[in-house]
C-alpha cells in the first residue's frame, strides 16, 4: 500500500475514470467523446478507479436485485436561513433490499483518511438530512 505525504498528493496521481453509462465500460486517462464499446456518449465521473471499481460492484449488485435505485454524485445541500452554505455530494446512494436509503462515500485505501472538514460537513449533513453516510474503502 502507497502511503502519501498529502491528500493533495494522492488526489494528483489519482487515475481518472470515465464509466459509460450504457454498457459501464471504463475510460481512462480523458474522457472520450464516445465510448469504445457501445458508441454512446453519456459517462459517470469517478475520481479514482477505486471509486469507478466500487460501481461497477454497486451497479452489478443492482442486476442481480440486491440493492435498487442507485444513483452517483447525489447532491445535499446545505442551507442557512435560505442562503446555500455548501453542497456535500454523496459518491453513491441506493435502496437496500428492505427499502433503506443507504448514503455511501468512497475513501480510498490509501488516501483514505477523513480530513476534519469531511468530518464537520458528515455531522452537519446527517443531522439535517436525518441520514446516515457510510464510508466505503
Amino acid at each position: 500500500m502507497t502511503r502519501f505525504k498529502s491528500k493533495l498528493q494522492a488526489l494528483q496521481t489519482a487515475k481518472k475514470v470515465w464509466t459509460c453509462q450504457y454498457c459501464r465500460t471504463q475510460h481512462t486517462p480523458s474522457k472520450p467523446t464516445r465510448c469504445t464499446t457501445c458508441d454512446h456518449g453519456l459517462f459517470f465521473y469517478f475520481a479514482s478507479m477505486g471509486e469507478a471499481n466500487r460501481f461497477a460492484e454497486l451497479a452489478l449488485q443492482q442486476d442481480y436485485g440486491h440493492i435498487s435505485d442507485l444513483r452517483v454524485q447525489v447532491p445535499y445541500p446545505i442551507k442557512v436561513r435560505g442562503q446555500k452554505i455548501f453542497e456535500y455530494r454523496a459518491d453513491f446512494t441506493y435502496k437496500q433490499k428492505d427499502g433503506s436509503p443507504i448514503v455511501e462515500d468512497f475513501k480510498g485505501a490509501s488516501s483514505g483518511h477523513e480530513t476534519d472538514l469531511f468530518k464537520l460537513k458528515r455531522k452537519i449533513v446527517e443531522a439535517t438530512y436525518q441520514i446516515k453516510i457510510y464510508i466505503s474503502r
